[in-house]
């Protein structure tokens, strides 16, 4: 159904609304000395514009860097091995603004390991890095979105303690015209305005 809905132009994405952060999370098993963690650089940003499979070019990411978004990364012998964007200003699903976030809080999105690093549980210890990293500025509320039918990032949230907090889900007409629907509160946040 979805997929003759998509032929025609109608794209309908549900997906769920995250919060997470350091209070809640696990603290990862395993032995991660042998990584550099710490915020890339615009210098960084040319070694992930080569990614195989990934649509975001080095402009798209120097972008990024200078609207103020922040990319945490983990680097084994200098090369990167693993990275995730955060943004201090808005909650977002994919580039739409969902809605505005507080001093306290943090989006993350776009966590990605490269495939050499895969299997050796650098996202559980990452995000947890981020974490640690964002609480030591006072952001102590994170944000994610995950697609309903993403299987497997919806078992790394669980890994993470992530509490699901709203089912929404997006509306694309035509490629031209999207739409952002709250479905159901799971959670209120108090004082956040978006409940």
């Amino acid at each position: 159904m979805i997929d003759a809905l998509s032929q025609a132009g109608l794209r309908i994405e549900p997906y769920h609304l995250f919060l997470e952060g350091l209070a809640a999370a696990p603290r990862p098993d395993g032995e991660f000395d042998k990584y550099d963690v710490g915020f890339l650089s615009a210098q960084d940003m040319p070694e992930i514009a080569i990614i195989p499979g990934r649509n975001f070019s080095h402009g798209d990411l120097l972008r990024r860097l200078n609207d103020g978004k922040r990319c945490l990364g983990i680097k084994h012998e200098g090369r990167i091995a693993a990275f995730t964007w955060c943004d201090y200003e808005w909650c977002l699903f994919e580039n739409d603004r969902l809605f505005p976030l507080a001093a306290n809080e943090a989006c993350l999105f776009d966590a990605y390991t490269l495939e050499a690093f895969r299997g050796q549980d650098l996202a559980p210890f990452m995000r947890y890095r981020c974490y640690e990293e964002l609480a030591e500025i006072g952001r102590t509320h994170c944000y994610s979105v995950t697609v309903l039918f993403n299987a497997p990032a919806l078992r790394f949230k669980k890994k993470l303690n992530a509490k699901v907090i709203e089912l929404r889900v997006l509306i694309e007409i035509l490629g031209r015209w999207r739409f952002h629907r709250r479905l159901k509160i799971y959670v209120r946040q108090a004082g956040s305005g978006r409940a």
